[in-house]
């Protein structure tokens, strides 16, 4: 086809385009990145004309850059504002200009995601929330390689998502958290505001959506969860955080079929950044107590070997086997049989773990591990003579005051097995029975025990009785 014919084509395809009276301005205005996006969209009604001429799109543009032609894949950037308040002109200008403003100080900016931006912000939902007025905005953006992002997210287009709203401090209209993909999470849009953080809104993402307020740890230790459909509408998923319950604990998983109580996996689970740590500049990342003991890296009987946590294990009972790391293999243990809350932002164990060499050849591996922001709980790992495992045991929540902190009871008739870090133990087998000694710091005894004397630095005994 040559120059003329194509010239024919293409302005016979665009003779009843009627462009806005204030087109050019609007361009000039929109500087070199809404030029580019404006640009584009010529392009791509462009393609459709050469189609109908016969001609290739790649005939007239070779080369043409396939990043600046994704720039229109995401269909939302086109669809009109959903919501309550979609008709608020007022307020959906309001909206951009706090995501414009917004974006300056957000912890991501150390990352420039927002330095290449496309096209205009998009209000794409805006409406009514328990904690008062919110809109969702999207932008486009190039994400360009960054000492702050990591590699594998750099050299791509995005569509980042921010989210508006009132700040519970001083009641003002500003950007609460905003969100970009990085590799192998899920799509960003989900979001835990308003004031005490009891507000949650996630953007539709294809999948249903199910919200769990707290997960709820039964006699057996493991967590259960009661998993709540969250309905879209109008683009949008809201749901708000029971006032009796922590927010800390509010998971939201996007899957195809409704989760059971004890799932214990991550699969489409969508991590909340509270917005009262995002405005504080903490990088939407929440602060968590320790509430571990507080005893310090302790060295058991046998000689540590270095770098593998037996250093940091007090050694009872009879040739207890050590299998390597005890501390930092308890999560791993505990995840395999179901202990651990799936979306758990915080967890870590103590400092410390007792290896209690049972009578029947096995070792109960006992230490503490903290989720969240609850108390720290007690287990006891039994393993066989090769150290492989064999079953997990569950010692209630510590108790950081008590005289003895540890105290769980093994299978089996296999006996007891105490801790106290400091004090010297002494047990009984009846109310006016013998003391025994059971040793410093911690001891395996026998099944029979009743009372545990604890003697701290102090030197004032304290009997403590053991649950039957």
């Amino acid at each position: 086809m040559d120059a003329d014919t194509l010239g024919r084509a293409m302005r016979a395809a665009t003779d009843e385009i009627d462009l806005q009276p204030d087109f050019t301005n609007r361009v000039v205005r929109g500087g070199q990145r809404r030029a580019t996006y404006r640009r584009l969209r010529f392009v791509a009604a462009a393609t459709v004309m050469v189609a109908l001429a016969g001609v290739g799109f790649a005939a007239i543009l070779p080369g043409h850059d396939a990043e600046q032609t994704a720039q229109l894949s995401d269909q939302r950037l086109e669809q009109p504002t959903g919501g309550d308040l979609a008709g608020d002109r007022e307020f959906l200008d309001q909206a951009t200009r706090a995501w414009e403003e917004g974006i300056r100080d957000s912890y991501n900016a150390e990352r420039n995601i927002f330095d290449d931006r496309r096209g205009e912000p998009h209000v794409y939902w805006a409406g009514t929330t328990p904690a008062g007025r919110a809109a969702v905005v999207l932008q486009q953006a190039f994400l360009h390689p960054s000492d702050g992002l990591a590699d594998y997210d750099a050299n791509q287009l995005q569509t980042l998502v921010g989210l508006v709203a009132v700040d519970p401090a001083d009641g003002k209209l500003k950007l609460v958290g905003d969100q970009y993909q990085s590799n192998g999470e899920p799509a960003p849009g989900h979001f835990q505001f308003g004031p005490g953080n009891r507000t949650i809104l996630v953007v539709d993402r294809g999948l249903p959506l199910y919200f769990s307020a707290v997960a709820r740890f039964g006699d057996d230790g493991k967590p259960t969860r009661d998993w709540q459909p969250m309905p879209v509408t109008d683009g949008v998923a809201v749901t708000q955080v029971p006032e009796n319950t922590a927010t800390s604990g509010v998971l939201v998983l996007a899957r195809a079929v409704r989760p059971a109580p004890d799932e214990t996996g991550r699969e489409g689970l969508l991590q909340l950044d509270p917005a009262s740590d995002y405005l504080a500049g903490g990088g939407g990342l929440p602060t968590y107590d320790n509430h571990h003991l507080p005893w310090p890296i302790v060295t058991g009987g046998a000689t540590p070997t270095p770098g593998t946590g037996s250093d940091r294990v007090i050694r009872v009972g009879s040739n207890p086997t050590v299998p390597g790391d005890v501390i930092n293999s308890l999560e791993g243990w505990l995840t395999e049989r179901g202990f651990i809350d799936p979306g758990v932002r915080h967890s870590s164990p103590g400092l410390w773990a007792v290896a209690a060499g049972l009578p029947d050849g096995r070792t109960a591996l006992v230490g503490e591990y903290q989720q969240g922001n609850d108390a720290s709980r007690l287990y006891a790992v039994l393993v066989d003579r090769a150290g492989q495992v064999q079953d997990v045991r569950y010692g209630g929540q510590v108790n950081l005051g008590a005289p003895l902190p540890v105290a769980i009871r093994m299978p089996d008739a296999q006996g007891w097995v105490v801790a106290a870090y400091g004090s010297h133990l002494r047990y009984r087998s009846g109310p006016d029975g013998q003391w025994l000694d059971g040793g410093a710091d911690a001891a395996l005894l026998p099944d029979n025990a009743i009372q545990v004397q604890v003697t701290p630095s102090n030197g004032t005994p304290i009997e403590v009785a053991l649950p039957r």
